[in-house]
């Protein structure tokens, strides 16, 4: 299971530094932990910025992970409780470059992302045949901007002195 993260940074000036910044996802209960992943936050490239089509899924193959933490899929198991992703060196990057237009992360399970197979390789290499999955379940916008992932940026924006003449 693959995750599209998309938001609109078109407001933040072409000139503005980011600082600092983090992707918050609010949680629903119903997730499925079966193999003991993680969730890694990974940078994304959809064809579109208002759909996602099958063959997006392929081009989701970066190893960059765009913030340190990783968050146990099982933590997910609390209905309305906030997941928090600070961004890294790569995460700041990404909305550097993506600034003034659509800034894409994705999300990524760690035994996908690091092409390995879960926490305990015996235990999971007889799950990984057998119908197992991990799936961390978060809300997206379509349930109301309350529970719409967030992108929260801190940035500067450029001092430009300005004449005042009386």
């Amino acid at each position: 299971y693959r995750q599209f993260l998309l938001f609109d940074t078109s407001a933040l000036g072409d000139t503005d530094t980011i600082d600092s910044g983090s992707v918050i996802l609010m949680t629903d209960d119903t997730l499925i932990d079966q193999l003991g992943d993680d969730t890694v936050l990974t940078d994304s490239n959809p064809g579109s910025n208002t759909s996602i089509e099958a063959s997006d899924y392929q081009t989701m193959v970066s190893t960059t992970a765009q913030s340190d933490t990783q968050v146990d899929v099982g933590d997910y198991g609390v209905d309305l409780a906030t997941v928090t992703f600070p961004l890294n060196a790569a995460g700041l990057a990404t909305v550097t470059a993506a600034r003034a237009g659509i800034t894409k992360f994705g999300g990524r399970l760690s035994s996908d992302h690091d092409a390995s197979i879960g926490t305990n390789a015996t235990t999971m290499a007889a799950k990984w045949g057998s119908g197992y999955q991990s799936t961390p379940r978060y809300y997206s916008a379509n349930y109301g901007a309350a529970r719409a992932p967030k992108l929260t940026i801190l940035h500067t924006t450029p001092f430009t002195p300005k004449l005042i003449m009386f």
